[in-house]
């Protein structure tokens, strides 16, 4: 026990001695505090690392869903030209779906999920 003791304190001893000898080195002392200033800027300011891959990642799935939204917009305005010019087909379609309307003779069947 007596051992371990006189390991961990002489760790510590050794660490303590080290830390003086670097900050009464003056040169060494203000590179340290430069570097880390600009280690911190570096990783945690308003254009740190960290931010712009978050940013990058964002504009991804922003790209994503635009491209999506255009195919979807494109596919609606193809719904309306349709529409205007009376596609009797289409009118049909939508008569069906909306409306449960049918043609004469047919038998209209609902299937109800629960």
């Amino acid at each position: 026990m007596n051992d371990q003791y006189l390991r961990k304190n002489f760790s510590r001893w050794i660490l303590i001695r080290m830390f003086i000898s670097i900050w009464k080195n003056t040169k060494l002392r203000v590179f340290l505090i430069i570097t880390s200033v600009a280690l911190y800027a570096f990783l945690f300011s308003e254009t740190s690392v960290r931010r712009r891959l978050n940013m990058e990642e964002e504009k991804e799935a922003l790209q994503r869903t635009l491209e999506k939204e255009q195919i979807l917009q494109q596919l609606l305005k193809d719904s309306i030209a349709r529409f205007k010019n009376n596609d009797p087909l289409l009118i049909e379609k939508k008569a069906r779906e909306q409306f449960n309307m049918s043609k004469k003779g047919e038998t209209i069947y609902k299937i109800v999920r629960k």
